[in-house]
Parts: structure tokens; sequence; C-alpha cells
């Protein structure tokens, strides 16, 4: 019987090399199995691959097993186009396969179309989903980690009347008015990334009276964000009556409004503790025609809660102020590992230009420009423990950052304070009534643990009066004698 012979595997017709270092993908001599049957090895050495694909080219042959190592996987079996892949990132020497051939005759192999390299943050045509490591993934994961979630809007105008407040990307609510005769409004959305996409019409039919109109955008990664236009089309005796249906001013009974209370903000956001089960407020219109037809009250659950006011103009039009109210959830040792509310903040060396609210991240700091230290000082709700934290400055430092983590370190957040330098003889007013004597002479000096201010003068006159004393109990021999 003649023998059998093969040459070595010849890797020819290269494809696509994606995302490789400098490296060698080799077969090992071939391990001759039986007359007829072979083994060889695919090996890939200082290789970073998490795939490798292409087609098998055997003459007088066909694969009858291949084995796969080191975690690689096919899942295309003994097909001739293969394509063989990795759960992460393969580094270094590595082996990817084992190939067992059977000839009919002598016979010479290669791989055409050989294609490999990583896959990060992209779908094969498996269908397999790979995370930005190179991770096999879901594809819900795949979309909320490798795609632009943006679906704002940069700009938004309209063909008819004014949108109030002026367009924002994080305002979704507006409000605008036409005229009797517009019967349709058109809007001009510009998409702040442009992977979004808009999936509403941008025009808008109008009938008397009020309407909403909303423009849905859709983010690469499949998130939607809308936002509503509240454009009311005035009747045609409509121009002889107030159309005003704004408040001027609304106070609540606890919390704060975010932001602050504005007659042309619709929109607001209110933080109440787990023992406020209910939320009032007073309120006052602009115009004295109009008139509020919503309670002054509003009863809450934890989480998150909307309450509304509704104000009604003399002719009708109607405003709606909407109030985001988030009750907190009782206190529990679990919620409280993943608090990072702190409260009693105190700044040395430095004047907070505002009041300090816990959910509110940005702050600006007024400091004198040879001060070369900011001490902070805060209490943490979670543990009621305190702490100091120091932070070097220079005059090139333009803000210092406080982070703060959860009992637990899964939550975090951080406040950052922008420094405004100021003259060195330049004092805030406050810092005046905080002195216990702002006009103290220059021969004084405090006492830094008492706040008592003594003058050179009068420790001179202490120091005689305490040797003269000495002298007079030595005279008594009132001392004894060392």
């Amino acid at each position: 019987m003649k023998k059998i012979t093969i040459l070595l595997f010849i890797l020819l017709s290269f494809g696509f090399i994606k995302n490789v270092e400098a490296g060698t993908l080799s077969w090992k001599n071939s391990t001759r199995l039986s007359e007829n049957t072979f083994e060889f090895y695919l090996e890939a050495k200082d290789l970073n691959l998490n795939y490798i694909s292409g087609t098998w080219e055997i003459e007088n042959g066909k694969i009858i097993d291949i084995k796969m190592n080191d975690g690689w996987i096919n899942n295309n079996g003994n097909a001739e186009k293969f394509y063989y892949f990795h759960n992460g990132i393969k580094k270094g020497d590595y082996l990817i396969a084992t190939i067992k051939i059977e000839l009919t005759s002598d016979s010479m192999t290669k791989i055409n179309n050989l294609d490999m390299g990583i896959n990060s943050c992209t779908k094969d045509f498996e269908t397999n989903y790979f995370d930005i490591n190179g991770n096999i993934t879901n594809e819900q994961n795949y979309r909320k980690t490798c795609l632009n979630n943006d679906a704002s809007l940069k700009d938004l105008k309209i063909n008819k009347g004014i949108l109030s407040p002026t367009f924002q990307s994080n305002i979704d609510n507006y409000e605008t008015s036409v005229e009797n005769d517009v019967k349709e409004i058109i809007f001009t959305p510009t998409l702040s990334n442009p992977n979004a996409k808009i999936l509403s019409n941008t025009t808008c039919s109008l009938n008397i009276g009020k309407n909403i109109c909303e423009i849905l955008v859709e983010a690469e990664n499949g998130e939607q964000k809308v936002y509503r236009i509240n454009v009311t089309r005035k009747s045609q005796t409509s121009s002889t009556l107030s159309d005003d249906a704004t408040l001027n001013e609304l106070t609540i009974n606890h919390g704060t409004l975010f932001p602050d209370f504005n007659p042309q903000t619709k929109n607001y956001s209110i933080k109440v503790g787990f023992d406020i089960t209910e939320i009032t407020w007073q309120a006052s219109v602009n115009d004295p025609k109009a008139h509020i037809l919503s309670n002054s009250s509003c009863q809450l659950n934890v989480g998150e809660n909307i309450c509304e006011i509704l104000v009604e103009a003399e002719n009708k039009n109607q405003t709606t102020y909407k109030l985001h109210i988030t009750r907190e959830q009782q206190q529990t040792e679990e919620n409280l590992k993943k608090d990072t509310s702190i409260k009693d903040l105190f700044i040395e060396n430095a004047i907070l230009t505002e009041e300090f609210n816990k959910d509110k991240t940005t702050y600006t700091l007024k400091v004198n420009e040879n001060i070369t230290t900011i001490i902070l000082h805060y209490t943490m709700v979670s543990n009621n423990l305190n702490y100091t934290i120091p932070f070097k400055i220079d005059t090139s430092t333009k803000f210092i950052d406080l982070e703060i983590k959860s009992l637990d370190e899964e939550n975090k957040i951080t406040y950052r304070f922008n420094l405004m330098r100021t003259q060195e003889d330049q004092k805030d007013p406050e810092d005046e009534t905080n002195l216990p004597n702002s006009s103290t002479s220059n021969d004084e000096i405090e006492n830094p643990q008492t706040g008592i201010f003594f003058s050179f003068k009068n420790l001179i006159i202490l120091l005689g009066l305490f040797a003269t004393g000495i002298i007079c109990f030595k005279k008594k021999n009132i001392i004894p004698k060392l």
C-alpha cells in the first residue's frame, strides 16, 4: 500500500486582522494516528485574540474531528468554514484547537480568508454580543455599556410662538401660545448625539385651547426621552380676556424647591424624610382674574410622587406646575449602609458662599490667596461619626473634590468646591460678625482655646503681681526650702 504523505498547513489568503499585536499563528508538525489519519495543533504565540475564522481547504481528505482547547468555542462542527471564539481576550501563548483529518492520498491543506482579532463592543455573525473587554454578554448589557445612551436634543425651534422657558437639553416640558389662525405647529429638533433618532412627527395639529405635542427621541442604546410642548391656540375672543395662568409665589411646608421658584418654571424637585406623609403649599396667582383649581396638599407614598397645581386664566387657558417629590425610605440598617448623606459641614480657612444642601454637588468657596490648607469637617448620617479632611492648595488650585462613599462602598457622591481667590486684606462681612471683638488693637493676642484676649500691658502687670506674691511668701517662711 502506498504511504500517504501530507504537507504542513499553509496559511493563505489572509482576510482582515483586527486589533492584533505582533505575533504568530502556527501549526506544529502533524501526528500520524493511522495510515490515513493525522492530527494537527493550531497554536497562537504572543497574540491577543478572542476570535479566528476562515475556510479549510483540504485536498483529497476531510476533517473528522475538531477538539477545542483552553476555553475556545466552535459552533460549526467539522464544517470547512470555521469560526472559533473565546469568552474574553486570550493573551500570550496558547493552544486553540486540535484538528484531526482523514486523507485518501497525498495532500496539501491550507486556510483561506483568514480573519482573526478582538471582538469588542460588537455583535458577531453568530449573534454573540461582546462587551468592551471582549467578554460574551447579553444584548441588554451590550447596549448599556457599548452604545451611547444620549437621547437628548441639543436645540429645538418652533415656527410659531415662543418656547417658555428657553430651550435647554435637560428641561422636558415647555409652554407656548399661538393665535387663533395657527392650525399646526412645526418643530425643528437637533439631536445631541447623531446616532440617536427622532421617532415622532415634527408637525403637531392644533385644536382651539390646550394641546400637548410630544417629540420622542431614541438613543443608540434604545433609551428614550420625551419632550412635551403645551401649545395653547387662542380662541377668536380670547384677545379680550387675560391668558395669564401663572403663579407669582409658591411656598411649601416641608423640603426645598429645586430650582428656586420662577413663574415660567413648571417642574420642581423636592426631597423629604420618611416621616413626612403629606406636603402642603401656599400659592398666589399673577393675574387676579386667574384662579387655582387644584388642592393645596398632597399625600405622599415612599419613593417618587407627583403633585400638580393647576392654574386657570380668565380665558380658560391652563398651566400645570408639577412638584416631583421624593419621600425617603425608612432608615434601616441596609439603607444606612448605602447612604452617602452628610450633615453639619464646617469649613476652615474658607467661606462657603451659600447654604450647604446634601443634594447639591457644586459650590463656591471664598479663600484668601495666602491660604495653603482648607479643612472640611462633616458628619456621616449613616453612622453619626465626624470626619476631618484636609486639602493642600496653592495659587494654581481651581477646585477641591470631596468624595463621600457609603459604608458598603457601593455608592458614592462627589461634592466639588470651586475656589474664588480674594486679597489677603479683604474680609467677608460675615467674618466681622463672628469675631469676639473686631476692634482688637495690635498689642492684643487671642487664646485659641478660650477666645479670651490679653494685652501685653496687662500681662506685664500680672507677672509683676505674681513675683511680689512670691517674695511675700518667702518672708513669712510659707515656701519650704528645697
